[in-house]
């Protein structure tokens, strides 16, 4: 039975199968001719989270003369760059200046509430601003906001 549906749909897709060959030969033959230079692809890069995780403190050494720490990166900061797998391929989280994770996180058009610490998701949230400030999360945001006054 299911041998039957895989050819069924593949003769009734058959045009679009031979539309798709028709495409890459055209491209192929577009890229091979002599003289066709191939532009570099662009990837989109969001800046300000990527601003905030250069490591920049060679240059202010340099600058002040005095040796700085270099922090490491946050879960959430080493999600958003790439360089740690996340459980949805392509998603990368959104981090605050402290390097938690936003208590609302979106992707290709879905929005759930996270805990700003481990970027687990909050389930049945609807108001992210309220959940991320209940409970032990509202001592930890005390914490920091006494810790920058």
């Amino acid at each position: 039975m299911s041998q039957a549906a895989i050819a069924y749909f593949l003769f009734s897709q058959r045009s679009d199968i031979r539309n798709l060959e028709d495409q890459n030969n055209k491209i192929n033959t577009h890229l091979t001719r002599e003289g066709s230079a191939s532009m570099p692809a662009r990837m989109h890069i969001p800046m300000s989270p990527a601003l905030e995780m250069m490591d920049t403190t060679m240059e202010d050494e340099a600058s002040s003369g005095m040796e700085k720490s270099s922090t490491p990166l946050t879960q959430c900061q080493l999600e958003a760059v790439g360089m740690k797998p996340v459980p949805v391929p392509g998603f990368r989280p959104i981090c605050d200046k402290q390097g938690l994770y936003l208590p609302q996180q979106c992707f290709k058009g879905m929005c759930w509430c996270v805990n700003p610490v481990d970027g687990q998701q909050i389930p049945r949230a609807t108001d992210c601003s309220r959940s991320a400030y209940s409970g032990a999360l509202m001592t930890l945001t005390q914490d920091v906001e006494t810790e920058t006054a």
